[in-house]
């Protein structure tokens, strides 16, 4: 019995840190492509950033950013190629040409199958998919996961899929249907299993989260959704009128806001890590991809196993909102 007291006081000591955390104030903005448009679509712990600029007016060339500086991955000259995702071992995924392709090591190797991505695990599993079906492609076998599309894969090898409003899980060999209530989109997907998205409360669109059964996010903007969430519960969401923002703590909070230059405008975020960086594009009159990064050492960073962090099921991730 004493030991049972002790772990709950251990999950309450946890949560109690966690809400203490409060929005960074300042942050430092990177210009990942300073010439022109361009977009960050994936970042991982280390802050490996990928994502896809725009030459020669309209073609697509996929790039990865890391340590400072900016290269373009290999693609046949002419090729459109954009980058979607990249794991812990900075293994990239993405597309050439519509062909699904991974970047490992400074050489492309296509997958020989069209269609899209939308995550890679540390083991090199591509997600994503192909003619309306959620696909699983690993060790040069692709794995059918069903109508629909794959939101993402987790460490624990558990692919989360959306298939006519509804949220599956694959693990285990298996397809297991969430029994959550129909939902308009589903985009961001962690390690702890929770997804979040766009559904209707009965009020407009609005961000959710997944974590058991489809929750309102109390306090985000109204006509918006949810677009990515961390291991350490921080959640990126899109807005009408207010684009992109931060749910984290009892607050929400647009990125044009925290980015504070003039130069920064109408800001989207697509992807947050485990440190709070930011990937994404904005910017005006021309949409660049940037990285933000809380300046302040005091941001919540996760540490240590994200499978046994406090679930978010036990408390709101977000309480009130600041503009």
């Amino acid at each position: 019995m004493g030991r049972g007291f002790s772990g709950i006081a251990a999950v309450l000591a946890a949560w109690a840190s966690f809400a203490a955390h409060a929005i960074a104030t300042e942050w430092v903005v990177v210009d990942i492509t300073p010439e022109g448009l361009g977009r960050a679509l994936a970042i991982n712990t280390k802050g490996t950033v990928v994502g896809c600029r725009t030459v020669n007016g309209s073609q697509s060339v996929a790039f990865v950013f890391a340590n400072g500086s900016r290269a373009d991955l290999p693609a046949p000259a002419g090729a459109s190629s954009c980058a979607f995702a990249v794991n812990e071992s900075d293994t990239i995924a993405g597309t050439v040409d519509g062909e699904i392709t991974v970047w490992q090591s400074g050489a492309a190797r296509g997958l020989g199958l069209q269609g899209t991505v939308t995550g890679i695990s540390d083991s090199g599993a591509v997600v994503g998919s192909a003619d309306g079906r959620a696909i699983m492609i690993a060790n040069a076998i692709v794995t059918d996961l069903g109508p629909g599309s794959a939101i993402g894969i987790n460490r624990r090898g558990q692919v989360a899929i959306i298939s006519a409003g509804k949220l599956f899980i694959y693990e285990n060999g298996s397809v297991r249907d969430l029994g959550a209530a129909t939902v308009v989109n589903a985009y961001g997907f962690n390690d702890r299993g929770e997804i979040v998205g766009m559904t209707s409360f009965g009020h407009g669109p609005q961000p959710y989260i997944y974590d058991g059964a489809v929750r309102e996010i109390p306090g985000a903007y109204s006509f918006a959704g949810a677009v990515a969430i961390n291991n350490a519960g921080q959640a990126l969401g899109s807005g009408e009128g207010v684009y992109g923002f931060l749910m984290e703590a009892g607050a929400a909070v647009t990125l044009d806001k925290l980015a504070a230059s003039p130069a920064w405008r109408h800001m989207e975020g697509k992807a947050i890590n485990d440190r709070g960086w930011i990937a994404g594009q904005g910017g005006s009159p021309d949409f660049h991809a940037f990285v933000m990064m809380p300046k302040e050492v005091s941001t919540p960073a996760f540490a240590g196993n994200p499978i046994a962090r406090p679930s978010a099921h036990a408390r709101a991730l977000v309480h009130a909102r600041t503009q």
